[in-house]
């Protein structure tokens, strides 16, 4: 009886001395960007802090065109594009957006020689829709809507500006006449109050109101999605 007692006190001793055993390595981790998974190293996998999501800033901001300096001595990291600079401090709750400060969920930290963000603050900043599939692990990134001037034009609608139609009965759901051309929706954001509806290709959007239940709606006739 003697013995027994003496073996569960060592086992319990050693569970005491390496509590992390059985648990070597954190769950993997994914980041999806527009349908593609992208590589991530063991060092750069997402973390939940706090209930924020932090993913790895480089990784991430690079996919998405920005540049990326880092200040090994202040421990800074600026990104850069087009005219938007974003600092943020290792262990500092508050970042710099265009010269704006701006308070972080959980302040940067580094695991390994990878910083690690608030995803949060990665979409508010970048205009880039963001998700968390905790069940999968993983991490869901879609790139803002390119700009007017390209391929892919965009449709803003405010939302103060729609003119209701006449009461017709028809609810003025009536494509536009001649448009035979197909287009392809790309992205959908909502910014500013303001929805815009990126497309591949020309069209006529066909815009009107209906009540009960009020809405706007908008009709992009031989449209599909993307």
């Amino acid at each position: 009886m003697k013995k027994f007692g003496f073996l569960a006190l060592l086992l319990l001793l050693l569970v005491l001395v390496h509590p992390g055993t059985g648990y070597a390595g954190s769950a993997e981790t994914h980041i999806n960007l527009d349908g593609n998974d992208l590589k991530i190293s063991k060092e750069a996998q997402v973390q939940i802090v706090n209930g924020s999501v932090m993913v790895p800033l480089r990784l991430v901001t690079e996919q998405l065109g920005y540049t990326v300096k880092w200040d090994n001595v202040t421990k800074t990291a600026t990104i850069e594009q087009k005219g938007t600079t974003l600092k943020l401090i290792v262990n500092n709750a508050m970042a710099e957006a265009s010269g704006k400060q701006v308070k972080l969920d959980n302040p940067p930290f580094l695991s390994g020689n990878t910083t690690l963000v608030p995803l949060r603050f990665v979409g508010e900043q970048t205009g880039t829709t963001v998700g968390w599939d905790n069940v999968t692990k993983t991490v869901y990134l879609t790139s803002p809507a390119p700009e007017i001037g390209g391929s892919d034009p965009e449709i803003t609608v405010p939302d103060t500006s729609v003119t209701a139609p006449s009461d017709n009965g028809s609810n003025g759901n009536t494509a536009t006449d001649g448009n035979t051309s197909t287009a392809a929706v790309t992205n959908l954001s909502f910014v500013d109050n303001k929805l815009i509806i990126a497309v591949n290709g020309s069209l006529t959007p066909n815009v009107f109101t209906m009540t009960d239940k009020d809405r706007i709606v908008v009709d992009l006739p031989n449209t599909s999605f993307g």
